[in-house]
Formats: C-alpha cells, structure tokens, sequence
C-alpha cells in the first residue's frame, strides 16, 4: 500500500515544476483583485474580495463611493453608468374612451340578434352604463339604437380624449427622443470604460439591484455577494490554479491511509496467535503508515497554469511591496490612475498599508470617485464594518451555523466567507 501511495503521489500529487518569479507592474494575465488574491491564499474571507472589487469598479469609472460623515460614517455608493429606464408603451399611457349610455326602451323582435345581444349586455345591471370595454362592438349597432330610440348616448368623452391623445402623442415623441439620446450616451459611455469581469458584474448588479444609489448599511441584500463571490471564484477559478484531480486522489488517499491504520490499530490489540518472532511486522506497518500519511499530506497540487500565475502573482506583490519612489513616478506619469487601479489588488493581497504609505510623497492626480478617502486605513476599516448584516435567528440555529449568524455562517463569525476583521 505505501507503494502505491507513493505511485499515486508522482502520478498526482508532484509538483509541476515551479516557475521563475518575475517582475510585475500590473496584475498578470488582466485578472480582477479577487482572482489575485485568490491565488495569493485562497483561504482569505470572500468579504475582503467583495470590498476589494467594489474599489476596482469605483477605479474602473463604474461607480463612486461616498462617505458620509454628516450621517454616521455612512458609505454611499452610486452608479455612474445607470441604464435609462425603459419607456412605457405608448398605448399603455393612453385616456380610455368612455361612453355613458342610458336606455330609453325595452329591446323588442325589431331588433337584430346583434342589436339584442348588445341591449342586454348594456343593461342587465340597471338602465344606464359607462362603457370602457367592447366599445368597437357597440359603435356598430349605436347609430341603429340611438335614431330608433332604444338608448340615449349621455355622454362620450371622445373628442377630449382625441386632444389628449395629440398632447400625448407630442410629449412621447419628446420622451423617445431624449430616450434615443440618453441610451446613445450609455452606450458611449460603456464603450470608452474598461471592461469588467463577471465577478465584478456579480458585484455590481447585487449593489444595484433596486436602486442606482445606495446605502450599504441600508442595503438589506447585499452581504449575499459574498457567497456569490466565493461561488464564482470556486465555479470558474479554482480549478484552473490547483489540480482538481489532484485534489479527489488527496481525499481517497486519506481514507485509505485511515482505514489502513485502523486495522493496524486493531490487529495490533486482538490478534493474539501470532508468532512473536512476527512481531516486527507490526512495527513496520506503523513506519509503512508514517510514510503514507507524508506522501498523503503533499498529495494536492496546483496546476500548471497555477504554478504559472502564483509566480507571476507573487512578482506583482513583491514589485509593489519594494518598488522606488521613481519607478512608481513613472508609472504615475505614464497611467495617471495607477494608485487606484492597483489600490484594490494590494488590499486583496494584504499589503495596502505599505503601498500607500509609498504614495505620500508622490503627486496623485485626483479622481473623480467620489468623496471616499482612499488613501486611509481607517476609511476601509469603516467600510468593510459598513455592510448590513441581518439579525442572526437563534431559534432556528442552536449552534449559531444559521446563514446570517453565529460563529461559521456566511455572513458573520469567524470561520465564514465574510471574515471577521477590516484591516488594510
């Protein structure tokens, strides 16, 4: 059995060759700053690279961010690429024709069974009727009733509503214009914007969707993100940078190793006819057993493109950790933007504080992202406890795992996909 372990570990579990760091000035192979942190450790809080993402869409030009300090340190959050709300049809908007009609007389045989279908549909509840439907119906037979005195027309509101259908009319026509002009200037608009990745989309469309400006200590539904950030990551992302086979050997390895051991442990203790001359065996199963569960340990493996992108990851983090003052003035020359494009990935791989202290002394142009102060500790600390959370229910949970509480849900505690802490 060790053998075969140890066949399966170079099978499966051996590293591919790990690749030379290199360095990096921007995020490799254009992924987000969940995607990079990600890949920097997996097992940080999905929270962080929610909040990470919504600076990189504030960085992208898709949203800004306020702080609210009048009202509690509040964090606003608006959407600068709002679609024009869709135009109601113009039917939709029309006055109804309504005609009051009063009987004058009894239907009598004179009358077609058209002409007395519709006398009894006028009147069956009483000798008048404000008529608002079938009105194509009764314009048929209503010269006939009217000139033989059956009905009178009391009153039609047709020419008024012709007027308010011309006003109408003209003020749509406006609307549709300024319609056609609104959804050209989104389009444009989106065209000239960077692109942005699903996870970034997932964010964006759980801010918004209610309202173009929101709250997010307000905002009743959005600390679902964090599990859809977390889903996505592992849906689309994870396998392409740790092995997926790799990863099911691990676990079949694991109950081997354990069921192997267990038979050890009870050979060892109730099998009593064994020649003591024998007895090595047992000490060698326990050695066989170590072996194991060493190769078990580094059973799991990355990738080829992992072992690519956590290089590559691992340049980028180390350029920004260490760069020179005049190289990031370089950088700041040639793409204004450049503190806040990257600022997003520095907090996804946990060295915010040092790449903005790096920036103290070098010219920043400003950006229109609202009035968020980017470059403090203490403004991301307040926005990463800004989120709404609800009340965790502790009768439907007694052991505080509930979906929005207690100790390892996912959306508070301590061992969640939301973190339990802020810091930059």
């Amino acid at each position: 059995m060790t053998a075969f372990t140890i066949y399966r570990w170079i099978k499966y579990g051996k590293d591919y060759p790990k690749e030379t760091q290199t360095v990096e000035f921007y995020p490799p192979d254009n992924l987000n700053a969940a995607e990079i942190g990600y890949v920097f450790n997996k097992w940080q809080p999905s929270k962080k690279f929610t909040i990470a993402l919504i600076v990189q869409l504030a960085s992208k030009g898709y949203i800004k961010i306020d702080d609210l300090k009048d009202k509690d340190n509040d964090i606003q959050i608006t959407n600068l690429i709002a679609k024009p709300k869709e135009l109601k049809e113009f039917d939709k908007t029309l006055p109804k024709r309504k005609i009051k009609i009063k009987k004058l007389k009894d239907a009598d045989t004179n009358l077609t069974k058209e002409e007395n279908t519709m006398m009894i549909y006028l009147f069956k509840n009483g000798d008048t009727k404000l008529l608002e439907t079938n009105i194509d119906k009764f314009l048929k037979v209503q010269d006939k009733l009217v000139q033989d005195g059956y009905i009178e027309i009391v009153s039609d509101n047709e020419k008024d509503r012709l007027i308010d259908v011309d006003n109408k009319k003209a003020q749509y026509d406006r609307e549709v214009e300024q319609y056609n002009k609104d959804m050209e200037q989104y389009t444009n608009k989106l065209t000239t914007l960077p692109t942005i990745s699903n996870l970034e989309k997932i964010v964006y469309d759980r801010l918004f969707e209610n309202e173009d400006v929101v709250i997010l200590s307000k905002h009743k539904t959005f600390y679902k993100a964090f599990d859809d950030v977390s889903s996505e990551l592992k849906d689309s992302f994870k396998y392409k940078v740790y092995d997926e086979q790799s990863a099911k050997k691990f676990v079949g390895a694991i109950l081997r190793g354990i069921v192997i051991l267990l038979l050890s442990i009870v050979s060892y203790k109730y099998v009593e006819d064994l020649d003591p001359n024998w007895g090595i065996l047992y000490y060698l199963s326990f050695i066989c057993n170590l072996i194991n569960l060493f190769f078990i340990l580094f059973m799991k493996r990355k990738t080829q493109y992992g072992e690519y992108i956590t290089a590559k990851v691992k340049g980028f983090r180390h350029f920004l950790m260490t760069a020179e003052k005049s190289r990031l003035e370089a950088l700041v020359v040639e793409n204004p933007n450049y503190f806040y494009n990257i600022l997003p990935y520095t907090y996804a791989l946990n060295i915010s504080k040092k790449w903005i202290k790096k920036f103290e002394n070098i010219p920043i142009p400003e950006a229109d992202m609202g009035t968020f102060n980017y470059g403090s500790d203490y403004a991301y600390s307040n926005f990463y406890n800004n989120v709404y959370y609800p009340k965790p229910d502790y009768s439907s949970s007694s052991s505080g795992c509930s979906s929005c509480g207690g100790g390892c849900s996912s959306c508070g505690g301590g061992c969640s996909s939301c973190g339990g802490g802020g810091s930059w």
